[in-house]
């Protein structure tokens, strides 16, 4: 989650409430009191706060291979009216015992909703169990949009096949993903807050 350093504390920065709280945060003296992780709306953002954290993220470099599979991607689909979706069921194969609930059925409203109201090319899939991916290709085809499942690269590490997950999701014009996710916030920040983000 991003949070604002302790030692640093602009004035004009609100805290932004939600569902976590002081006591959830595994290193209190290094995080300031005042959060912003979880709001997905560039102005609720003091501008100081923004630029000093996309300036950060400027600095940061993935090596070229990562790049090179982001944009393989990415030139199947034009990304400027694509729906990118991440689907968080909690039970990918490193997570045990995480009680949050899923439904695909919420996931599904959504995405009709934000297909019958918006202009969308493609769709852009991720998920974190592949059991179910085969009721979301199906979903898919009857609404008779093209979609691109981002499945495990096999020579990539599973870090890096995360990292062009992120990456290509965030070049996409509208985001549907689970709110309580710093999957979701890599996706938001690292396209320096353009995507339209929906959450579950």
């Amino acid at each position: 989650m991003i949070k604002i350093e302790r030692n640093y504390s602009p004035e004009n920065q609100k805290n932004l409430e939600n569902e976590f709280s002081e006591t959830d945060i595994i290193c209190p003296e290094y995080f300031s009191n005042i959060h912003i992780d979880l709001h997905y709306d560039a102005s609720l953002i003091d501008k100081d706060v923004k630029n000093r954290i996309l300036s950060n993220i400027d600095k940061l470099q993935f090596l070229p291979h990562i790049h090179e599979k982001v944009n393989e991607i990415i030139s199947q689909i034009d990304n400027s009216d694509s729906l990118g979706i991440s689907i968080r069921t909690w039970k990918a194969s490193h997570e045990t015992n995480i009680n949050r609930k899923y439904s695909s059925s919420r996931y599904k409203i959504l995405i009709k909703k934000i297909v019958t109201k918006n202009k969308i090319s493609h769709i852009i899939i991720s998920c974190d169990n592949d059991q179910e991916i085969s009721s979301y290709s199906s979903f898919f085809r009857s609404l008779n949009i093209p979609h691109i499942i981002l499945e495990r690269i096999l020579n990539l590490s599973p870090l890096e096949n995360v990292v062009v997950k992120f990456l290509v999701l965030s070049k996409l014009k509208y985001i549907i993903a689970t709110r309580i996710s710093s999957f979701t916030e890599l996706i938001y920040w690292f396209e320096k807050m353009n995507p339209k983000i929906f959450t579950i």
